[in-house]
C-alpha cells in the first residue's frame, strides 16, 4: 500500500493514540487536536484500509480483530520511521518523541522517579509515559518502548539488559524484636512472624532467599500475613511490628539509617537480584530507548554485602 501524503503517517499516530486511551476524547487530549480532528483521521484511515479498525460506545472504544493486527504494525511502522531519522541523523540527533516504559512500583517509586526530573532536562523535547505497576505487562502487544523488572527472566525474544544488582535481606523492627523469640538461625523462622507478598496474578507468594554456607537456598514462609500487589505495603507492615520481611536493601535503606528497622540473620545474607531492562528487538537503533538506558544504567551505588 503506498504510501500517498504525509497526513496518512498523522492518521496512523491518532489511531494508536485513540487505540492506546481507548476514547477519542481522551486521544483530542493528549495530541492537542479538536475531538472532530481526531475522528476523521480514523474514519480516513477505515475508509481507506476498508476494515473497521473500533467498535464504538457511548463511553469507549475498542480494537476489533483487524484493528489488533493493524495496531501492532502501525506502531512498529512509526517507530522504525523515527529510528531512521535519528540514525541517519547521526550523534547530534536530538531526542525527540514519547517514551513509553513501565516500571515496578517500589524501584519506579526509589530509583526511577526521583531522577526523572535531571532525565528530562537533559532531554527536554523528549515526552515521558510512566506506568507504574506490578502487572505482568506483554511488552510489544501492549505497545511498550521497555519495561522493567525484577528477578532473572525466562528466556524470550525481548533484549535484555541489567541496570543493576542488589542484594536481599531480611528485617524486622525493634518493637516486635523485642518481643519476639529469639532469631539466630534459619530454622528459628518457624517462630515468626513472616510477611509474605504476592505478585498480581502469582500463583503464590515469593520465597525468601538465603545465601548457607555458600549455597542459594530459597525458604517458603507462610505464617505471616499476606501482602498483595505493591511491596510498600509489606514496609509498612513491618515498620509497624507486623513481623519479618525480606526485600532489597536499597528498598529500605532510609529506615535502616534512621534505625526504624533493623537487619537480622545477616549471618546468611547475600542473595542477589538483578533488576533487568527488556525492550523488543526493534527498539535497539532508537535514539530515546538508548538515552534513557545510558542514564539509568548508571544506577546509584546498591549496596553489596
Amino acid at each position: 500500500m503506498p504510501l500517498t501524503s504525509l497526513g496518512h503517517l498523522a492518521d496512523l499516530t491518532v489511531f494508536c493514540r485513540v487505540a492506546e486511551l481507548g476514547h477519542f476524547g481522551a486521544a483530542a487530549d493528549q495530541l492537542s487536536l479538536p475531538p472532530s480532528s481526531v475522528s476523521r483521521a480514523v474514519q480516513r484511515l477505515e475508509a481507506r484500509l476498508g476494515v473497521s479498525l473500533l467498535t464504538r460506545t457511548t463511553r469507549r472504544v475498542a480494537l476489533t480483530d483487524d484493528g489488533s493486527f493493524f495496531l501492532q504494525q502501525a506502531r512498529e511502522a512509526l517507530q522504525q520511521i523515527e529510528d531512521a531519522e535519528h540514525i541517519v541523523g547521526g550523534a547530534n540527533a536530538r531526542v525527540v518523541g514519547r517514551l513509553r516504559i513501565a516500571v515496578p512500583t517500589t524501584y519506579g517509586q526509589i530509583r526511577i522517579l526521583p531522577r526523572i526530573p535531571a532525565f528530562e532536562a537533559l532531554y527536554p523535547d523528549l515526552s515521558l509515559e510512566i506506568h507504574v505497576t506490578n502487572r505482568m505487562i506483554d511488552v510489544v502487544e501492549e505497545g511498550f518502548d521497555l519495561v522493567i523488572r525484577l528477578g532473572q527472566q525466562p528466556s524470550s525474544a525481548l533484549v535484555s539488559r541489567t541496570l543493576e544488582t542488589g542484594t536481599i535481606g531480611t528485617f524486622a523492627s525493634p518493637s516486635y524484636l523485642d518481643r519476639a523469640p529469639p532469631l539466630d538461625d534459619l530454622l528459628d523462622l518457624d517462630r515468626h512472624r513472616c510477611i509474605g507478598f504476592l505478585y498480581p496474578g502469582s500463583p503464590r507468594r515469593m520465597d525468601w532467599e538465603f545465601v548457607v554456607d555458600g549455597r542459594h537456598e530459597r525458604r517458603v514462609t507462610g505464617n505471616g500475613a499476606l501482602v498483595v500487589s505493591d511491596p510498600m505495603g509489606m514496609v509498612a507492615l513491618a515498620l509497624a511490628g507486623g513481623g519479618l520481611i525480606q526485600t532489597g536493601h536499597y528498598v529500605v535503606d532510609e529506615h535502616l539509617r534512621s534505625g526504624r528497622l533493623v537487619e537480622v540473620l545477616t549471618s546468611f545474607v547475600g542473595a542477589r537480584r538483578p533488576i533487568i531492562a527488556l525492550y523488543p528487538p526493534n527498539r535497539r537503533s532508537s535514539a530515546k530507548l538508548r538515552a534513557f538506558l545510558a542514564f539509568f544504567g548508571k544506577a546509584e551505588p546498591v549496596r553489596i554485602r
